[in-house]
């Protein structure tokens, strides 16, 4: 009988122990488990310049970081979204369903943004954005950062105003960004006190805008235009071509990259608009990462390279704050509760997760060894939604 009793103990005193060990298995296990971060940015599609930028500034912050946060090691996983909706929702299904993804930055495009958002919501995945969005993509979870589109529209429409011009006539590309863009310039003069000419939408991909700058109203003091970079930079050339007597301005003035204003020269010189992001930016966390960023890959750093390095520096410090924590409602807290300073300058969020961010009104200058940049003229601090 006692030998029956110890037999049943010990059996029982071991599988305790392998519950133990199991358990210590499972959790040493959990505990070494990379965080994985989803990257959906274009590499092929109309905008496909773009997607090396970013990626490469991503990379850039992770490796500042050694790819650890909070004792953790992070995975990058980067996809091709090829500026496509139905392309880039099912690489953020990939990411969510097969990489087990909780946080995925991007992608670029704002109805790309809005078609993908519900999706990463349901699934309860941390979305950072990093060019400007519609502020409803804030009530479907997304973290919009550096802000709304009308947000830097606005300060070009102050700007203007400020100025002394009156009348503004507009040329913008025909979809969700150029309509916000421009519509946020629009509503920013009218709300000083400026009146409001003809709008004008140009599709995107319009290779002449000569009838549009034919039809600028005769009695307009300012233009105001903005489009996708390739089209800008078009139309910028056109509007040079056309002898157009008015000034203009651009919303935001940081689409057109360095490179772009070099192409253009002295004619974009002393052109100016609003920008979440210049290299110019005086502040040292801005100085470093333009140091580190020429360092590595031997040009200055355009708005879209800021976001990236920006996006990554919002999803590390968020981490860092849950200890390493990925539960939705618990990183997106402490994301919303964040205030950082990033090369845009500072940083805090809207309780919806909208960034409240400087604006900066800009001019196309000439700057050291014959470089070309946005060197900013006014801040605009701490601009909302």
């Amino acid at each position: 009988m006692r030998k029956v009793k110890f037999f049943a103990m010990t059996a029982t005193l071991l599988s305790l122990m392998f519950f133990l060990s199991t358990g210590t298995i499972f959790a040493q296990s959990a505990k070494s488990e990379p965080i994985k971060i989803g990257l959906i940015v274009a590499f092929s599609g109309p905008q496909a310049e773009l997607g090396a930028l970013i990626k490469g500034a991503v990379e850039m912050r992770l490796q500042e970081s050694d790819f650890t946060v909070a004792g953790k090691k992070i995975q990058l996983i980067v996809e091709d979204g090829a500026e496509d909706t139905s392309i880039s929702l099912e690489k953020a299904k990939k990411l969510v369903e097969m990489d087990k993804v909780k946080i995925i930055i991007g992608p670029t495009t704002s109805s790309i943004a809005l078609a993908l958002a519900p999706y990463l919501f349901q699934n309860k995945v941390i979305d950072i954005s990093m060019l400007h969005h519609p502020p409803q993509i804030a009530k479907m979870g997304v973290i919009v950062f550096p802000g709304t589109l009308e947000s830097t529209g606005v300060i070009t429409g102050w700007y203007a105003w400020e100025k002394g011009y009156k009348k503004m006539t507009t040329i913008a590309a025909d979809y969700v960004a150029g309509k916000q863009y421009v519509g946020g310039a629009r509503e920013g003069f009218k709300s000083k006190g400026g009146t409001l000419l003809k709008a004008q939408w140009a599709p995107i991909g319009t290779l002449d805008f000569g009838p549009y700058l034919s039809a600028i109203d005769k009695e307009a003091d300012v233009l105001n235009v903005w489009t996708t970079s390739g089209d800008l930079l078009r139309l910028v050339k056109q509007i040079k071509e056309f002898a157009i007597k008015i000034p203009f301005l651009l919303s935001p003035a940081s689409t057109l990259r360095p490179d772009n204003l070099k192409e253009l020269g002295k004619d974009i010189l002393g052109v100016g608009g609003g920008a979440e992001y210049t290299s110019m930016i005086d502040n040292p966390v801005n100085k470093k990462f333009v140091a580190n960023y020429k360092a590595k890959f031997g040009k200055r750093p355009d708005k879209n390279s800021a976001a990236g390095y920006a996006a990554a520096s919002i999803a590390l410090a968020g981490l860092t704050a849950t200890q390493g924590e990925i539960t939705y409602d618990k990183l997106r807290k402490a994301i919303i509760g964040l205030k950082i300073e990033v090369p845009h300058g500072p940083l805090s969020f809207t309780a919806d997760g909208i960034a409240i961010t400087n604006r900066y009104l800009c001019e196309a200058r000439m700057i050291d060894g014959g470089e070309y940049d946005w060197v900013p003229i006014k801040t605009y601090s701490n601009v909302h939604p």
